[in-house]
């Protein structure tokens, strides 16, 4: 694997180590799964909480690469 695939793969594990604490989070101090949550609003998409945040969190670590 070069040097950009490592760097994509620590991305990735970077932002999956994040996602765990922040649905931990949202688990035990609010009781909510935020791979089941779905936003009230409608912006065309039925995308879930887990799946909006993972996409901003890896987008913005893969910038920094």
């Amino acid at each position: 694997m070069g040097k950009l695939g490592q760097k994509i793969e620590h991305v990735d594990n970077a932002t999956d180590e994040i996602m765990d604490k922040i649905g931990d989070y949202f688990w035990k101090q609010h009781d909510i799964d935020i791979c089941e949550y779905y936003p009230n609003y409608d912006d065309g998409s039925l995308i879930s909480a887990s799946d909006k945040i993972y996409s901003i969190i890896h987008n913005q670590l893969k910038k920094i690469i």
